[in-house]
């Protein structure tokens, strides 16, 4: 299992999945329950005020967002900020919890009708999973456009097929990676431990994944082809050996081999021997 079984990582597991109760099965919210905030309308809305209308002035990514915003209703500036806190859930070490709620909370204050971030969403700003690279914080608006992107294809589908894809990982990730994407790999990989943390590892670099895999091969029962599928056999692996949901950067340098398989016996033992030779191998 890929989740993460810390204590302090509780508070980011409620709100993955707030978002996928929320936001995905519903039109919900994160910050106000029974309000309406991820409809296909204020999403399109949104869609419309940022994908479709990029700001490529030199201006900081606040001050072309505000003017991106101007003028919508108090669902947009919701939503933008709930998009916001999915975008930094993850994230650690480059960012931590008071630079999350400061960015959030500015968001939210531009509208007319401000709300705050509720006691629970707010505890999970102070546990990412992730360690992330400057990279994921200069790429935001690319990471902001993916999101977005996501979550309108998303509505467009049929609720049956919505709810196959929440209970198949698998093809989760076939519709996610048919989307486009620029600059925004790592919020895709995000994105994937979000909605299914049982399959997907609490990654967002996918050189980081491919490396574990590399380094890691000796554990999986039989390669698949797919990094994803790779990493999950040998944390079924892991999970028998170490600390169930230890994360895959805390583990040994060079972790213990498997296991020798029994030599063969000489004929003299005989069949009524092997059991025992093979458990001493052991």
């Amino acid at each position: 299992m890929a989740r993460i079984h810390l204590p302090v990582s509780q508070p980011f597991y409620d709100a993955a999945q707030a978002f996928v109760s929320d936001a995905l099965r519903s039109d919900g919210s994160l910050f106000t329950p029974g309000a309406t905030i991820w409809s296909a309308a204020h999403i399109a809305d949104l869609h419309r005020r940022f994908n479709e209308s990029p700001d490529t002035s030199s201006d900081s990514f606040l001050s072309k967002f505000w003017r991106q915003l101007q003028g919508a209703e108090p669902a947009i500036y919701q939503l933008a900020a709930e998009l916001i806190y999915i975008h930094l859930l993850i994230a650690t070490k480059s960012i931590g919890g008071p630079a999350k709620r400061k960015l959030i909370t500015t968001v939210l204050g531009w509208s007319v009708a401000p709300v705050v971030i509720p006691p629970e969403r707010d505890a999970a700003l102070d546990a990412g999973l992730a360690s992330v690279g400057i990279a994921y914080l200069t790429y935001r608006p690319f990471q902001l456009w993916f999101l977005i992107e996501f979550v309108q294809a998303w509505k467009k589908l049929p609720v049956a097929e919505q709810t196959a894809l929440l209970a198949d990982p698998w093809a989760f990730k076939a519709m996610l990676f048919d989307l486009p994407i620029s600059h925004a790999y790592a919020q895709r990989e995000a994105l994937l431990h979000i909605v299914h943390p049982d399959s997907f590892e609490a990654m967002v670099s996918r050189e980081h994944k491919r490396t574990f895999n590399e380094r890691l091969a000796a554990y999986r029962s039989a390669p698949s082809g797919d990094v994803d599928r790779d990493l999950l056999q040998i944390r079924q692996w892991i999970d028998q050996h170490y600390t169930p949901g230890i994360s895959f950067y805390g583990l040994p340098i060079d972790p213990p081999p498997p296991p020798p398989e029994a030599g063969p016996l000489p004929r003299s033992l005989g069949d009524k021997l092997r059991p025992y030779i093979k458990l001493a191998t052991f």
